[in-house]
């Protein structure tokens, strides 16, 4: 049992390392805690990767598919595309895993919006719902 222990420790420990050296590989997962979201997933367009981000939070499970970097989909709770995305920017606490690809019927999306715009209209969202 401590061996078991000590190995997850060490590989959550080298994922985080590898989080915060900037590359993301399929089957990484980790704590909102330790990656914002924004960095997360400014991490995946800046690596221009083709995968999926499922997120397990406190008020339920979220996913994003990215396309060569882009956002295609987003779904949290009801909220599909730029609301889910909107809605999850705001999250600073869940965890998340990352996966190579996208599902068939998602291949052909186009994305839902430029991904630098998409985050400040989100952020400037968040900005303005706090004051």
């Amino acid at each position: 049992v401590l061996q078991l222990f000590v190995l997850k420790l060490l590989v959550d420990r080298a994922q985080a390392m590898t989080l915060h050296s900037g590359n993301i590989t399929s089957g990484m997962s980790g704590e909102l805690a330790e990656i914002s979201m924004v960095d997360l997933f400014q991490l995946i367009n800046s690596s221009q990767k083709t995968g999926t981000v499922q997120l397990i939070l406190d008020e339920g499970k979220a996913a994003v598919l990215f396309k060569e970097g882009e956002i295609v989909y987003a779904r949290y709770l009801d909220l599909r595309n730029r609301d889910a995305l909107f809605a999850l920017l705001n999250i600073k606490s869940g965890r998340f895993t990352y996966t190579k690809g996208v599902p068939p019927e998602f291949d052909t999306l186009p994305p839902i919006g430029g991904f630098i715009g998409l985050l400040m209209e989100g952020l400037q969202k968040i900005d303005e719902e706090q004051e």
